[in-house]
């Protein structure tokens, strides 16, 4: 891709800037940034097409101008060649019959997961196949519209075929098994896997069963006996293809042949409709196999009677307690021993060990035949450990001749026992060496590897003439051995000869070049120029006039009598000529001059050796750093480390400063410090090494520090940016000419926007020189970055601006609006607002590509509904729409990539009432006249949903010709409930009424609901009906009530209010009438009376037409109350 910046009169722009290419395509991005042709003024782009096939739409940008050219135009990137490894073969899930038709399907992808949508099929196969039955090619077909490719075929033969598909003919793109079956009905076969089993167990079988063709089946059931009856069968467990498993108990008692009976019940495969099979295997039977091992210790001491205990138990691992046993050291069990048996399978008794010490001796334990067990022979590992040390089979290995005085020797012990096996348990030995009077005991040395105790003379020994007899003394035993042996010692001790060993002093016979290791021997002779037989301590001595002389220690060879020194870097990395001195343990000054050695000074060639500066100019305060590479005149780097030394010079003043080396690179390295580099001026650098104090030499300027400069420094700014992710902003700071400021500062950035401050410090990349902040902003938008340094907060208050863009949508930041409506009918339509954002709280413009990731749902109780989704008038909302008709509150959830953004509530309503879904409830039988009745009505929309009138409910009553219309009363608790009470134009009308129901304006709402019959009224019974008195006496004065429950001849209430009741209280002459009130509550008629005479009242009850129904119902006593001053007379 290429670019060509105009301006606005079309002019090329020939000022270079940086350019940005875009590509996108939904939320998916990638930049490119151009090269520039400054010969041909075009920007040229070289990019990889991105691995997601679509169109991607490019824009254009330049720094400070992130969307230049918004929309350059499309391209399209196409899927790449077919990818067998990433494509998918599927094929049926369940078995097939045989014949049955099998497809199998190819999803074609290509290396990047892109679907491909070229035709392949005439390069992809596709084959059936059974081992050595079947081979068969299928058909296979593209279909557009899924994408996929269709492979069919068929079987004529069951069994588990395997269906695999080739690319080109040579590339497999997968496989799949398919399971025919077949479809006739035959009986399945049975395998039992087993032929034996062990008696007392539980042993584990395996079942096959198959059809015809050798297919596994799937039974309902598959069961194991022992009994031909299937008593106490177990039930096996299917493990697939046909195979069952499970563990059946054999008896005890079995021995020789058992029969296992056994029965298949059932199928789920196609073929498999047989309904019960039983069978029967004959197996044979083993004998039960005890296990055992020792419970007592499982190590003794040779040849010593050992208690030992062995417990044998069953598979179970219970103890068995029926058996005989016996133990033996030989398998063939002869020798063996009987043991007891204790308690809880325990068998013990005593088994004398053999002579022999081993730590793998095999004890034999053999069980007698019986409860079920055949004889069985266990081996038991056993250890069996030495005893204590013998003298008398103990050896001590002395030298097998007498021994030169002066000469070391050595004296070896192997402790054994009784029977002569060796005891390795490493005691303290002690061997003591006696001649005359004098005794010398020497603690020996122990090997654990050999068993063997040493001990080596010493002076005390092998320098005193005679025979030395030996005694050995062990732990717990100091008189182990009190003759063992002796060692003759002879002759006279050697005297070294100084003049003699002269003769046999070896020194390096050239001189030493510096650094390099060097070596010198001496062998110490008499005066007769033979070889001292004894060893001591040899001290070369190495002394420089001027300095300490250096002591080291040679190192004896026991062969070859030789001792022999090696240098140090004591003396082979000090130049100069030192005379060499030896001497031994009592006599230092034995040689004190043996002869001289020179050490060489290093030989570094100037012409050939480097002396390397980091800067030849630097700014003061700013560090350097000066390298020393030493060379010899063959340009061999000279790794042998030595003292270098770095002189700084600048006027009178020098300051040396000590190399650090660098052994895995031979380079000596000096950095500046401020006694050099913060004085400016020309610093002649002298380089010097031990012996050699000028060397070579070399200069460094330290200059005053250049001033950045705002309008010549550059900033770069890397735009667009994703929020949280950290991106870079490059400083190079130059001076007014231009020239990069080498000299390391402190360089900060701040990104502005608004009230928003981000501020940053730089790092410092010397090869640069550049500095880079690494910025992170979470708040999209257009930031201003500014740049300061020390002492210059406001260097570059605009170097340019950074457009941080918002990241990936997060479901947790995105929030759900309210519903609108709140609340709406049964079917109407609510939508809410999803406001879509990153996990920083930006809002994302969307444009519908991530619309598919979000779903909306509304949800009451078990019922869900989806809801459609679409842009919302804002930049960064979708809008999720849809309609629900079940009434009550409903949740709206939404969530992202299945991750919840929210949930909301809104309620639906019922809608217009609907005739044909509302109810009315009727009496459901005949109303007799008089009484009052209601009828309900249930006002329902066509959802079933309850819902309200409104203006309200009627109820209209058609008898003859005559019609009475009621007004119903809403339920103040039940919506849609309205009451319809009768009055008494209606039920006191016998006849049957026709009951329509009116809802608002339309009175034919429902036209029939039904009937009501008002039947004939009923008559007041005397008998029947109760009368209700006071309980206890009445005061004067006081109100008192009776009620009255009416009852026909039948015993059944009337409870109407229309059948005026009177209560009558009589005193002798004085009557009291009162009308009785209907209470609907507890349907009786209640009558009060304030009666002011005392005495018996009779009560009677009459209604119209029967002034005496019930003639005397009882008394009530009138009391009198308290004394009344004014009622009282005197006379």
């Amino acid at each position: 891709m290429s670019v060509v910046l105009r301006d606005s009169g079309g002019s090329v722009v020939s000022d270079q800037t940086t350019v940005t290419a875009t590509l996108s395509m939904g939320t998916l991005s990638h930049s490119y940034e151009a090269t520039y042709e400054s010969s041909f003024q075009t920007y040229l782009i070289a990019a990889t097409a991105p691995t997601r096939a679509g169109d991607w739409v490019v824009s254009v940008g330049y720094t400070g101008t992130s969307a230049f050219i918004a929309d350059a135009g499309t391209m399209s990137v196409v899927p790449s060649a077919f990818s067998a490894a990433k494509s998918s073969v599927s094929g049926p899930t369940g078995p097939l019959s045989v014949g049955e038709e099998v497809a199998v399907y190819i999803d074609p992808m290509d290396a990047f997961g892109n679907a491909v949508t070229t035709n392949l099929a005439p390069v992809i196969t596709a084959t059936l196949t059974l081992s050595g039955q079947l081979d068969v090619a299928m058909a296979g077909a593209y279909n557009t519209d899924s994408g996929l490719y269709t492979y069919t075929g068929t079987s004529a033969v069951a069994g588990s075929s395997t269906v695999e598909v080739v690319y080109m003919d040579q590339t497999s793109v997968g496989s799949v098994v398919v399971l025919y079956v077949s479809t006739s009905n035959p009986y399945p076969s049975v395998t039992l896997a087993e032929s034996s089993v062990t008696a007392g167990e539980s042993e584990s079988l395996t079942l096959t069963v198959q059809d015809a063709g050798g297919v596994g089946l799937t039974a309902e059931s598959v069961e194991l006996s022992v009994y031909s009856d299937l008593s106490a069968s177990v039930y096996l467990g299917h493990s697939g293809d046909g195979v069952y498993t499970g563990s059946l108990p054999v008896p005890t008692d079995a021995v020789g042949t058992l029969t296992i009976y056994g029965r298949v019940q059932g199928g789920s495969y196609p073929g498999s409709g047989y309904t019960l099979t039983t069978f029967q295997y004959s197996v044979s039977v083993l004998p039960r196999v005890p296990s055992c091992t020792i419970t007592s210790t499982t190590q003794g001491v040779v040849g010593t009677s050992t208690a030992l205990e062995v417990t044998v138990l069953d598979g179970s691992s219970s103890p068995i307690t029926c058996l005989s046993l016996s133990v033996s050291h030989s398998a063939d069990m002869s020798g063996s021993v009987s043991l007891s048996h204790s308690a809880d399978g325990k068998y013990g008794g005593s088994v004398t060990l053999p002579t022999v010490a081993t730590e793998s001796h095999t004890l034999y334990a053999q069980s007698t035949e019986g409860c079920g067990y055949g004889q069985s022979t266990f081996p038991l590992a056993f250890t069996v450990d030495p005893s204590t040390p013998d003298p008398s089979t103990s050896t001590v290995t002395v030298p097998s001749s007498s021994v030169q005085a002066g000469e070391e020797f050595t004296v070896q012990v192997l402790l054994k026992d009784e029977y002569s096996n060796t005891v390795s348990t490493g005691v303290a030995l002690t061997v003591s060496f006696t001649v005359g009077s004098e005794v010398v005991p020497i603690v020996a040395a122990y090997d654990a590897g050999t068993a063997l105790y040493t001990v080596t003379s010493t002076d005390a020994i092998d320098h005193v003439a005679g025979t030395h007899t030996l005694s050995i003394g062990i732990t717990d035993s100091p008189s182990f051995m009190t003759d063992a042996g002796s060692v003759t010692v002879t002759g006279e001790v050697a005297v070294p000869d100084a003049t003699m060993t002269g003769f046999n002093l070896f020194l390096p016979s050239s001189d030493i070049s510096y650094g390099s290791v060097f070596t010198a021997t001496v062998v110490l002779m008499d005066a007769s120029f033979t070889a001292i037989p004894w060893s001591t301590t040899v001290t070369f001595t190495f002394t420089q006039e001027g300095s300490t002389p250096v002591s080291i220690e040679a190192v004896y060879d026991t062969n070859t009598k030789v001792y022999t020194v090696t240098s140090t870097s004591s003396v082979h990395s000090v130049p100069g000529t030192y005379t060499v001195g030896i001497g031994y343990t009592g006599v230092p000054d034995f040689i004190s001059e043996a002869g001289t050695v020179t050490v060489l000074p290093l030989a570094a060639y100037a012409d050939f050796s480097d002396v390397l500066l980091s800067a030849s100019t630097v700014e003061t305060g700013t560090q350097f750093t000066v390298s020393v590479v030493l060379r010899d005149n063959s340009f061999n780097v000279l790794a042998t480390e030595t003292t270098v030394t770095v002189t700084f010079t600048v006027g009178q003043t020098s300051v040396p400063i000590v190399a650090t080396y660098d052994s895995g690179t031979a380079t000596y390295t000096v950095s500046s410090t401020a006694a050099v580099d913060e004085v400016v001026g020309v610093h002649t650098i002298s380089v010097g090494y031990t012996g050699v104090p000028l060397f070579k030499t070399a200069s460094v300027t330290v200059s005053a520090p250049a001033t950045p400069d705002p309008s010549a420094s550059a900033v770069t700014i890397n735009t667009p940016q994703v929020a949280g992710a950290a991106f870079d902003v490059y400083v190079q700071l130059k001076d007014e000419s231009g020239v990069d400021i080498p000299t390391e500062t402190t360089v900060t950035g701040t990104l502005t926007m608004g009230e928003t401050s981000l501020p940053f410090t730089a790092t410092y990349l010397a090869a640069g020189p550049v500095y880079t902040l690494s910025c992170t902003a979470t708040k999209a938008g257009v930031y201003t970055v500014s740049i300061a340094y020390t002492d210059t907060p406001s260097f570059i208050t605009n170097a340019g601006t950074v457009t941080i863009v918002p990241a990936a949508i997060s479901a947790a930041a995105s929030r759900v609006g309210s519903p609108s409506p709140a609340s709406v009918s049964a079917g109407e339509s609510v939508s809410v607002d999803v406001t879509v954002s990153d996990s920083y709280g930006n809002l994302i413009p969307v444009d519908g590509s991530s619309l598919p990731s979000f779903t909306g749902v509304m949800t009451q109780g078990a019922t869900q509904a989806p809801m459609s989704g679409a842009l919302g008038a804002a930049a960064s909302t979708y809008t999720f729409t849809g309609t629900f008709t079940s009434s009550g509150t409903v949740s709206i959830g939404v969530s992202y990539d299945s991750a919840s953004v929210g949930t909301t509530t809104f309620v639906v309503t019922g809608s217009a009432p609907d005739g044909s879904a509302s109810t009315v409830s009727l009496p459901d039988s005949a109303v007799p006249s008089g009484f009052g009745f209601t009828l309900s009505v249930m006002l329902r929309d066509q959802y079933s949903n309850p819902t309200s009138a409104d203006t309200g409910v009627t109820a209209t009553f058609t008898q003859g010709g005559s019609a009475v219309t009621i007004d119903a009363t809403a339920s103040v608790s039940s919506v849609g409930l309205y009451i319809v009470t009768s009055t008494s134009a209606v039920h006191s009308v016998e006849g049957d009424h026709t009951v329509s129901i009116g809802v608002d304006s339309i009175s034919s709402f429902i036209t029939s609901a039904g009937t009501v019959t008002i039947s004939a009224p009923l008559v007041p019974d005397g008998s029947q009906s109760v009368v209700t008195l006071p309980s206890e006496d009445v005061v004067a004065g006081e109100e008192c009530e009776v009620s009255v429950a009416l009852k026909d001849e039948s015993g059944v209430a009337i409870a109407i209010d229309t059948a005026n009741v009177t209560v009558t209280f009589t005193l002798d002459t004085t009557v009291v009438p009162r009308s009785a009130v209907f209470d609907s509550t507890t349907e009786k008629y209640i009558a009060t009376a304030a009666l002011s005479l005392a005495g018996d009242y009779t009560v009677s009850v009459g209604v119209t037409g029967t002034p005496a129904l019930i003639p005397s119902a009882g008394t009530i006593t009138i009391v009198p109350g308290s004394i009344s001053p004014t009622h009282c007379v005197v006379s």
